[in-house]
This record gives C-alpha cells, structure tokens and sequence, in this order.
C-alpha cells in the first residue's frame, strides 16, 4: 500500500509539473510591475532589515504599500540569485505552491482517517489535494508574482490547523499559532486561521470524553463538587451533591478553552495589521451597502466556478447591484442553503468533512466579501475557499456514491478524468498567463466593461508599437473611467506617440490635477517633456515622481541623465548619492558618479568645460552657474562672450538680461531679454523673466 501511494503521489506530482510545464516562460504583469520589475528595493539584500519597518519598500506606487515583509524579502533573495529573470520568481512560486499541497494533503489524510479510518484514505487526501492543485483557478494566483502572499498564506493556515491535529499533546506550547504568526507577514488572508481552527474544533475533534477519572480540580471546575458535613456532637454525616451544570454549558466552557489562545493571536494580529498597513483610498461612487448587496451573487459564482472554470480573468467587468436584483436574491438563498445544509448534515459524524469543508470555502470567501474592495469579484478570492471544496467533493463522493469494486473502478476512471479535465485547462490558463498582450486580450473578451483590463491592454500593445490599436482600447477605459489618473496618463503617452502632442499634454495635465500624489502622473509627463526639449520642465516631473516613489529608480535615472546634459553638477552630486543609498552598487549609477567626481560643484564643472571647449553651450552653462552662485558680473562677462560667439544667440540675450538686473541695470535687463524675444518668441524663461519684472521694476526704473 505504502508503495503504491509513492506511485500515486509522483503522478500527481507529475501532472502538476506537466500543467505547469509552460509556466516558466510567462513574463512579468502588470501587477508586478510596481512590486518587481521597478521596485528598487528587492535589488539588494541589505534592504532586508528595512522590509519589516518600511511598507514603502513593497512597492513603488502609495497604493501598493502593505506590511508584507515576508513577501519582499522573498523577491529580493529571487533577484539576487536570478539578476531580475522572471524565470526565478516563478520557480519560487511553484515551489511554495507545491509546499501547500503537501502540507494539504497531510491535514486531509488525518480528517479522513479520524472520521472513518480506511486503507483507502492516503489516495482519498491525495485525489482532494490533487482537486485543488490541478485547478485552473489556482493558476490565476500561482502566475502572479505579486500575489505570492496568498501562496505563502494558504501554506501558513493550512500547517497550523495540521500542526494542531497532528500534534495534540504540544498545544500547550502553542506551536501551531508560528505557521499563521509567519503567514500574516506575508498577506492579511492568514488572519482566516483563528475562524477555521475552530471550525475544525467544532467539527473535526472529537468531543471531551465523559467518563475519564475526574480529579478534585476537575470537580470544582465542573461544579460536581461533593462537599461532606464532618459529624459534631454526634449529628449524622451529610453530604451534599451540588447539580451540574447543563451539558452544553460545559462543552462551550471546553471549546472556549482550547480556542482561546487563538483567540489572542488573532485579536493581537488584527491589531498588528491594522495598525501597519495603509489605508486604502477609496474610488468615487464605492458603498459598502451596495458591495454587501452584491456578495452573495458573487459567492454563488465562486462555488459554480469550483465545477465549471471557463470563465476566469484576472478583473471583472462586475460592479455592485444599485437596486434591487434577482442574482442577488439567488445569492442570498445559497448561502441560506448552504448554511442550513451544514447545520443538518453536521449532526452526522460521518458527513462532517463535508461540512468542515463548505464551513471552510464560506470563511475563505469572507474577508474579499465583508471588507470593501477595488473589485466586486476578483478570481483570485477563490484558492483559498477552494482548498475547502475539494475536501467537500471529495468526501461527499466517497460517502454518498455506491461501494463494490466495479463501482470504485469506475468512480476512479471517472476522477482521472475530471483531473485530466482540470489539468488541461490549467495548461490553457499558463499560456493565457503568457504575455501581457494575450492576458488581458482574453480578459478584455470575457470582460468588455472592465476600464483596469482596458487599460492594460492599451499599454501592452503600445508597448510593442501598436499604438493606433492601443489608442481605441484607451479610449474605451477613459470612457469607463474619465476621473482615473492612471488613464489620463496612458492616454496621453499614447497620443503622444501618435504625435498627437496637444492632445497628450492636455491628458497628462488631467492626470497629474486628478492624482499629484502619485508618480505614475509625473513618470511619462517627464518622459514626453524630455522628448520635446523642455528639459527644465522634465527635471521638475521627474523630481515630483522621484519624490513619490522612493523605491523606483526610474525617475533617479533620468534626473541623473538630464542633470548632466545640462551639466548641473550639484544635483547630480546629490541625485547619485541618494540613488547609491537605495541600490548600493547600481552599475547603471556608476558613470553618474565618476562624472560627479571629476566636477565637483556646478561653477567649476562649467568653468572647465568651458575651458576644456569654449563653445556656445558651455558658456551659457557657465553664465547660468555664475547667475546661481550670486556671481553676477562674472555672469555678465560670460553672457557677453556667448553673444559674441552666436549674436542671434536668444538664450544669451536672455543671461544676459538676467545678469543686468541683477546688478540692478533694469533698463539695460529689459532690454536685452525683449532681444531674446526678438530672436526667439516662444523662449519661454525670457518670456517669464519679461512679466516678473515688469511687475517688480522700481519706479525710478521705469
């Protein structure tokens, strides 16, 4: 038998590598941009202390913050050893998925044997765990590098319930609370652990013995003390026996003892989570009533996708019922049926897997119902609550379908089947999962109204040079969502590739009013001003963007590279040193700071450029540094050359208003910069430069 459990384990093991075999070349996603690709803080093993107090080190937007140190510290060990290759995260993911299955099938092998033990019961746990690990559901959180706290939580709760079965005699010492206390530092999911341990209390365990020795202690606690009156004087002896207290009352007592230590983890871990995570900002038009209206519809198409997978997505087009609603009136009578059927079947020894199991998917599912979310419905709510339906299906087969060995060869053809079925289906979801452009081409088919999925397409295709067809698609999203940020700015790269350039600065305009506190507004505005010259315009998004997303080092970068070009040698000084603290070691930072060091600070970085090849743009570097530096007659002087090398020089016209006024030669300032406007209207610094001071010329001036 033990043999041939050895077999049977190695062929699920290799179907799940065989469904999974087209995995490893999937890309990163857009959910993991902000969290890997970006995310500056992963790419060097000395942040790991910092992953446990900085929640901004978990992503690079505000959104995305979460204590989820166990989570980061994981990505940073995949890219240390990997160099940022996707191929390494994934195998991570895997490898803590197939974990999860192992400590699951384990926790099912022990409930089926303490409900009716069978030699049979090994390849019962073993079919269940193959149920929910060849599942196409579960690749819809096994592809998504982000979403590795839900693998690491499903792991945790599933080994504490195990270590609590299996290891009666160490409760005392607690040792089963450490699995969830370590899976709450990867995802808030851990937090289900208290409610489904007392479940399986309630279910599982068997009940107090009755009629075990009772100590004097136990008696007391029992209240059956039995007191005896000492005889004085010669009275009889009496003795009284105090009445016990209601059966019910005393399971409730012994329930509440063995959960109570549960109990606190869970009351101290919400706590600890509450007080370390950020709030979630809300978007316009959310209510929790509506939300809650609409959760039991949603519940049933969670159970109906256990049997029937065909139409998963990463994000749906669902939104919250406004009125009354006949699927939510079916969703309500569900959870009704569901609720009342366990209550039945619970009185039934033999059936009690089944319920522990659907106990275990309507827990699983609470956490996404009751707490507001960005997503009515989101497919990936499903492989924790889904652990609990294999177990229900699996059990309520072997009770209810009929014995006899013709019968149970046919019931296992029939489950090869059905996990052949699924196999292939997660085989097909991989190579859904493999591009960018094929997943949210799909999710865009199953969910046309979904604005996220919109979006990501958009930028997925434009990123591979289809930007007429991406336009459509961000049309679509804008549309659906005219008040996201986040549009407004994919759009206007979009438009902006299309050299639709009025168009693409009213979008990031849109973009940066409706969300400032975020650098996906200023990132691609920097990008787009870069582009067109405005050089000065484009330093000051990227210092907005910088600012905002301290573990991106994108924006870094590109202040680092313009910081050059314009040869501002104290903010590059600066620019390098602080991106060194992020990334210690960055090649790409490396040449930013030889320059750094060969110029030490801005007046004589220009002086020897200057010196080094006396040209027009090393001039005007020069006059700029000297104007900053409050050396304004030096500033005059160099002005001067500059318009003496190029006399139709706008720029040097306008040093060398600057340089006058300064110097309080307001005549002669005002003067020259209207020479700049002269040689160049659109010069926009001249242009300012003319209205400020017009506005703050002294009388005796004008």
């Amino acid at each position: 038998m033990h043999r041939k459990f050895i077999i049977a384990a190695s062929a699920v093991l290799l179907a799940i590598l065989i469904s999974y075999s087209n995995y490893f070349s999937s890309e990163f996603h857009a959910g993991d941009y902000s969290t890997v690709r970006d995310n500056a803080s992963i790419r060097t093993l000395t942040n790991l202390p910092r992953f446990f107090v900085d929640t901004s080190t978990t992503s690079t937007v505000s959104a995305g913050y979460s204590f989820r140190p166990l989570v980061t510290a994981s990505l940073a060990i995949d890219y240390f050893i990997g160099k940022g290759s996707p191929v390494v995260f994934h195998l991570s993911n895997l490898l803590i998925y197939l974990a999860g299955l192992a400590v699951i099938c384990w926790l099912f092998l022990f409930i089926f044997e303490n409900t009716l033990p069978h030699p049979w019961n090994p390849f019962l746990a073993l079919f269940a765990t193959a149920l929910f690990g060849l599942h196409p559901a579960a690749a819809e959180t096994v592809n998504s590098i982000s979403q590795r706290g839900e693998l690491f939580a499903v792991l945790s709760v599933v080994s504490g319930i195990a270590v609590y079965a299996r290891f009666p005699a160490k409760r005392y010492l607690g040792l089963y609370l450490i699995p969830p206390l370590i899976g709450l530092l990867a995802h808030p999911s851990a937090l289900v652990f208290a409610p489904l341990l007392l479940a399986y209390m309630v279910l599982i365990e068997p009940p107090p013995a009755e009629d075990e020795a009772i100590t004097p202690e136990q008696l007391r606690s029992r209240d059956q003390t039995q007191a005896a009156v000492q005889p004085h004087h010669g009275t009889p002896t009496r003795i009284r026996i105090r009445r016990r207290k209601h059966p019910f009352r005393r399971y409730l007592k012994t329930q509440f003892k063995r959960f109570a230590l549960a109990l606190g983890f869970t009351a101290a871990a919400c706590a600890l989570e509450w007080g370390l995570s950020p709030a979630r900002v809300h978007t316009p038009g959310e209510s929790l009533g509506r939300y809650w209206f609409t959760q039991p519809w949603v519940a049933l198409k969670y159970f109906g996708s256990f049997f029937a997978p065909f139409h998963l997505s990463p994000a749906s087009d669902m939104t919250p019922f406004n009125s009354f609603d006949y699927r939510a009136v079916l969703g309500v009578v569900f959870l009704i049926l569901v609720v009342t059927w366990t209550l039945v079947l619970a009185s039934n020894r033999p059936m009690r897997p089944v319920v522990f199991g659907l106990w275990w998917f309507l827990l699983g599912i609470a956490p996404g119902s009751l707490l507001l979310q960005p997503d009515v419905e989101s497919d990936r709510r499903m492989f924790l609550p889904f652990i609990g339906l294999a177990l229900s299906v699996t059990w309520a087969a072997r009770i209810m379908l009929p014995g006899g060995w013709p019968m149970r060869r046919l019931q296992a053809i029939a489950a090869g089947i059905v996990l052949v079925a699924f196999a292939s289906g997660t085989y097909v979801r991989n190579n859904v999962w493999h591009t960018e452009e094929t997943l949210w081409r799909d999710t865009v088919g199953k969910n046309p109204g979904n604005a996220r999925s919109l979006l990501n397409l958009g930028l997925a295709l434009a990123s591979g040079g289809k930007n007429s067809e991406a336009y459509d698609y961000l049309q679509q999203a804008y549309r659906l969502r005219p008040w996201s940020a986040e549009v407004q700015a994919a759009l206007a790269s979009v438009s902006a590739a299309l050299r639709h350039d009025e168009e693409a600065e009213h979008h990031f305009l849109m973009a940066r009013k409706l969300a400032a506190d975020e650098p996906t507004s200023h990132m691609p505005y920097g990008e787009w001003l870069e582009k067109q010259g405005r050089l000065k315009e484009a330093i000051e998004a990227y210092a907005w963007a910088a600012s905002l997303a301290p573990s991106d080092m994108r924006p870094r970068y590109a202040l680092m590279r313009l910081y050059k070009a314009t040869h501002d040698w104290d903010n590059l000084r600066k620019t390098v040193e602080a991106a060194a603290r992020i990334v210690p070691g960055d090649k790409t930072i490396a040449p930013f700071a030889e320059t750094s060091r060969l110029y030490p600070d801005a007046v004589q970085g220009a002086e020897k450029m200057a010196k080094d090849q006396p040209n027009v743009d090393n001039f005007l570097m020069l006059a700029e540094a000297y104007c900053m530096t409050e050396q304004f007659e030096k500033c005059l002087v160099t002005a001067q050359k500059v318009i003496k090398l190029k006399p139709d020089s706008a720029e040097g016209y306008n040093a060398l208003g600057a340089a006058y006024v300064s110097l309080d030669h307001w005549d002669e300032g005002i003067a020259a910069v209207k020479k700049a406007l002269e040689l160049n209207p659109g010069l926009k610094t001249a242009q300012a430069n003319l209205v400020s001071w017009k506005s703050h010329v002294p009388p005796d001036a004008q």
